[in-house]
């Protein structure tokens, strides 16, 4: 697939998702996996951009973003906990090698 192929086909992509988030939240389970899908794995910050200006969508898309994409999930508490016991760990060994 040419390049100019992947752009158009991105495109109709964001146009659909485009069109489930003007329906947002009274959307089907199944379209609402397809959003899921669609943020974290296809979009680019420019998708995200061109979707927060457009006056039809810009509604849906910052409830679904407040809702779902912009929350701590516990992905995002597990990494902060094992950063913080690094480096907690890191000062420990540190101050134990201190004279």
């Amino acid at each position: 697939m040419t390049s100019t192929h992947a752009a158009l086909d991105a495109a109709q992509e964001r146009m659909r998702i485009a069109l489930l988030l003007r329906s947002y939240p009274a959307i089907e389970p199944d379209e609402l996996a397809r959003i899921h899908h669609w943020f974290r794995r296809e979009a680019t910050p420019l998708d995200f951009g061109i979707l927060a200006c457009e006056p039809e969508t810009a509604e849906g898309y910052r409830a679904y973003r407040a809702q779902h994409y912009d929350r701590f999930g516990p992905r995002d508490l597990i990494v902060g906990a094992v950063f913080v016991a690094v480096v907690l760990g890191v000062l420990g060994l540190l101050y134990a090698a201190m004279p």
